[in-house]
């Protein structure tokens, strides 16, 4: 008869006409007593153990099945090899013995074997689960939590980073995990220095460069790790998430960053309570390690919440949102339980040149430059409609990865590096990111017409010859 692992676990039925005492069944069966080891052994095991150890051995299993299926058992228990066989050896008359050589080279035991190993470990690294009544007092002096970024990022969070398209969460998001790789202090917060793991499912190429910029501007950083060819975290898809699982266990980062979530879970039904529930669940076992989690996400087209159902936005820790606000972007925690919502965190996004490509033209990447609030709140910042401030935000993004130096003399800006795109290629990314969700197509040229002309009217671009630019840029 085949070996089944599942007939492993104790069956009343199997059980309850065994219920004598072990000591007698050895007795009447006429077994030389076990060594005082192995009797020790075999006392420490809960009564239903040994009754199914010396119960199994009168059904029709073949010898060979029995006695192996015994010494796994025992080995899942804990037991070394050697005693476990050993103790197997012992069973009642008849049934013979098995060596260890034939058991380690046995299949199917030999896949017990390894399926036992591996929940041991499993068990050995997992935190075993504190549960105490507290007094006042005893709250009192517990410890705090443990920050990554003082009043913002604390280890074990699920966070989420969200905005519009082009708001610049992929600017921002990069930049919060470098200066955790360095340990520097970012928007005026302290920063405990750890390993990172980034996740850019989303855009590998454009992280790559952007990660490239980091490195320029801030010198190196070895503990920022980019999880490469990462792009499907679905449960289901087991390569993925098993490789960033083993490697959140054997890089023990303090920050893993998901860039972001719709692209690291494809497909994904965001309304579906079951589903961002999944991805709730994937996010927290990550955590395991002791890292906070950060997921990159889209906001809604109305509301204050990151994109889908509530289950997200439930779950989170903290979440910040990211908007333009003319040239500035403002990041506003719309949730933190690492402490008070009332922070702003603003920047300006710069190009930042990282090389020259065939052509000898300028290769670009998107650098974050901070900015105080309160400044930035007293400089009268101009006020943009939300198309427009996507359209600003998918300009400055076409400038960074497509931008060519503009033309020097009269009409054009004397400062020198200023990029600009062709009109053309500007209008033909803001129809691909959905600037106005008309069907028809005369919406679309509608829609950037209107935002465009809002744009130059406020001093934020700036066209000639079928180029435009960001004025503040080129001021």
């Amino acid at each position: 008869m085949g070996y089944d692992a599942g007939a492993l676990e104790p069956s009343p039925a199997l059980i309850s006409p065994f219920l004598e005492v072990p000591r007698e069944i050895e007795q009447a069966a006429a077994l030389p007593p076990m060594p005082p080891e192995l009797t020790a052994a075999f006392d420490a095991l809960p009564l239903h153990k040994r009754h199914l150890l010396w119960g199994r051995g009168r059904e029709s299993w073949s010898l060979r099945s029995y006695t192996s299926a015994c010494v796994a058992h025992l080995f899942a228990e804990g037991w070394q090899l050697d005693r476990a066989v050993a103790l197997a050896n012992y069973l009642p008359a008849g049934l013979g013995t098995i060596d260890v050589d034939s058991f380690r080279f046995d299949w199917a035991e030999r896949e017990e074997l390894k399926r036992a190993t591996e929940e041991r470990a499993q068990e050995a690294k997992e935190p075993v689960k504190a549960r105490r009544i507290l007094t006042p007092a005893d709250c009192a002096v517990s410890e705090p939590r443990k920050y990554i970024v003082k009043g913002l990022l604390a280890a074990r969070d699920v966070g989420c980073i969200y905005g519009a398209p082009g708001a610049g969460k992929s600017v921002i998001a990069p930049y919060i995990a470098y200066a955790v790789a360095q340990g520097r202090e970012v928007f005026g917060r302290r920063v405990k220095p750890g390993r990172v793991l980034y996740v850019p499912a989303e855009d590998q190429h454009g992280m790559k460069s952007r990660v490239h910029a980091l490195l320029m501007k801030h010198e190196d950083a070895p503990d920022f790790r980019l999880a490469d060819g990462v792009t499907d975290l679905h449960a289901g898809k087991e390569t993925d998430l098993e490789f960033l699982q083993r490697s959140a266990d054997e890089l023990k980062p303090a920050l893993i960053v998901i860039d972001t979530l719709a692209a690291a879970f494809p497909g994904i039904k965001e309304n579906d309570p079951d589903a961002m529930g999944a991805i709730v669940a994937t996010a927290r076992d990550l955590t395991r390690c002791g890292a906070c989690v950060v997921l990159i996400h889209h906001a809604p087209k109305d509301g204050d919440t990151p994109r889908g159902h509530s289950v997200l936005n439930g779950a989170l820790d903290v979440a910040i949102r990211v908007t333009r606000d003319g040239e500035l972007v403002r990041g506003t925690l719309t949730k933190n339980r690492n402490g008070p919502c009332d922070v702003s965190l603003a920047f300006s996004i710069r190009s930042h040149r990282i090389g020259t490509d065939e052509d000898g033209d300028a290769i670009t990447a998107p650098v974050l430059e901070e900015a105080d609030p309160d400044d930035a709140d007293k400089s009268g910042a101009v006020r943009l409609s939300r198309a427009e401030a996507m359209a600003l935000g998918w300009l400055h993004d076409t400038v960074v990865s497509e931008g060519r130096p503009l033309p020097a003399g009269d009409g054009w800006p004397s400062a020198s590096g200023i990029l600009g795109v062709p009109v053309d290629r500007w209008r033909s990314e803001c129809v691909s990111r959905g600037l106005s969700t008309g069907e028809a197509a005369d919406s679309h040229r509608k829609a950037f017409a209107r935002a465009s002309a809002g744009l130059r009217d406020k001093r934020q671009i700036a066209m000639r010859d079928g180029i435009v630019w960001a004025v503040k840029t080129a001021e």
